[in-house]
């Protein structure tokens, strides 16, 4: 994605986002059953702070839209390129790009709703963030691979495969266990079934 294509998004967004309390106050206003019966239209339903809330709710769908179109669909094509080709290089890049993804979704998935209602600029350094890994002149990912990624995975490797391992053992003996014992109440159930149609036909 281009450092043009990133600013005109942005400046859309930010259009969309100053326009939204006039469009707000339109729909809320269309929306009150008062006025379809010719009264003056409840002032709470265009409340500055209800405003603020949709506002708030679209500026968020803008920035969840740049960044699954700058960070997963162009990322995406380029890995469908490298596969196409049978370029290895390229292909190792983006296995490193989507490693990196990977965990900061994961450690997005923990911190965000923290930082979403505490840092006023969080969409903002989010898609500024996804521009950093993905722009061909930075390369980020490749960065944070390098410095943070790759060495405490090789730190923390034999740990990790050593608890995969006890997970996968544990989910086998599980699945095991589990099997026939849904098998027997299944079994069960259906006997009783036959018992009571059988009572009802004698």
């Amino acid at each position: 994605m281009s450092s043009f294509g990133v600013v005109c998004s942005w400046r859309l967004a930010n259009s969309a986002c100053d326009r939204l309390p006039h469009l707000c106050t339109f729909v809320l206003r269309n929306r009150d059953p008062r006025a379809h019966r010719g009264l003056a239209p409840d002032p709470s339903s265009s409340s500055p702070a209800r405003t603020r809330a949709l506002r708030m709710a679209v500026a968020d769908f803008l920035t969840r839209a740049l960044i699954i179109i700058g960070g997963m669909l162009f990322p995406g094509y380029k890995s469908f390129k490298a596969v196409k080709k049978a370029d290895v290089a390229e292909q190792q890049r983006m296995l490193k790009y989507w490693l990196v993804l990977s965990i900061l979704s994961a450690i997005m998935l923990v911190i965000e709703p923290f930082l979403s209602t505490r840092v006023p600029v969080y969409n903002v350094f989010k898609i500024a963030f996804i521009g950093f890994l993905v722009h061909p002149k930075t390369a980020g990912f490749e960065k944070v691979y390098d410095v943070v990624v790759q060495p405490v995975l090789d730190q923390h490797m034999a740990t990790i495969d050593d608890s995969l391992d006890k997970l996968a053992k544990a989910a086998d003996d599980g699945t095991r266990n589990f099997v026939p014992t849904v098998t027997a109440y299944g079994q069960k159930v259906r006997d009783m079934a036959t018992q009571r149609v059988n009572k009802k036909a004698s």
